[in-house]
């Protein structure tokens, strides 16, 4: 199913991209699955810097080293990603895992933006352009703040007073 849907448009991802930007690119693997895909990333791209939960726990480590984080699953540290404003890309097939139709509007948002692809494709034709004509032009462009912004306030609950607000709840 899904897991093995992200390794395809993992790998498809990689051999787009794999011309310009191959000792840019790294994988962190949420967890393995089962089927040996950690294995297979790495016979199939040798060079291929990996990291696992495992040998590096915070991804946030991560971010330090790469300026785009791509990502085929929707995990809450995706969401961190985008909270924190570190340039992000969606790039999950609507075929295995559809979005909620009630959200068709920020999707669709998202999409319209350059956050969201579910083509490898086309996603890396995008990366492509954005690492040539600069990664934050495009990332902190008012569409895609905007975009960002919309997206946060409606799966992402955001506070600064997060345990008194649960106290006024549970009271």
């Amino acid at each position: 199913g899904y897991s093995k849907h992200q390794l395809d448009i993992t790998k498809k991802l990689i051999n787009y991209l794999k011309k310009n930007h191959y000792n840019n690119i790294a994988i962190r693997f949420h967890k393995d699955f089962g089927y040996g895909e950690q294995k297979l990333i790495k016979d199939k791209f040798p060079k291929l810097n990996t990291f696992t939960r495992e040998n590096n726990n915070f991804f946030y480590d991560l971010l330090d080293k790469y300026s785009l984080k791509v990502f085929t699953s929707d995990y809450t540290a995706n969401m961190q990603s985008i909270l924190i404003n570190h340039p992000s890309i969606m790039l999950i097939d609507k075929k295995n895992l559809p979005f909620n139709s009630d959200y068709k509007e920020i999707y669709d948002l998202l999409i319209r933006e350059k956050i969201y692809f579910d083509n490898s494709n086309d996603c890396s034709k995008h990366i492509e352009n954005i690492m040539e004509n600069g990664l934050k032009n495009w990332w902190y462009s008012d569409g895609v703040q905007k975009a960002r912004e919309k997206y946060l306030s409606i799966f992402c609950v955001k506070s600064n007073n997060l345990s008194s607000e649960i106290l006024k709840i549970l009271n």
